[in-house]
């Protein structure tokens, strides 16, 4: 399983490809909403820790 970066599949069509992009791109999308989402919530704790 280490080797899947370092060794990409021989067959892989560019449709493929560009699906494989698009998907990962939206993942990456959805966890970078939700780090967003987790940090405004910590900011929230924070300042009522704070009192301000």
């Amino acid at each position: 399983m280490g080797n899947t970066l370092h060794k990409p599949p021989d067959q892989q069509s560019p449709e493929e490809l560009y699906r494989l992009y698009r998907s990962l791109s939206e993942q990456l999308r959805e966890q970078l909403s939700q780090i967003e989402s987790d940090k405004h919530d910590l900011e929230v704790q924070m300042m009522e820790r704070v009192g301000t």
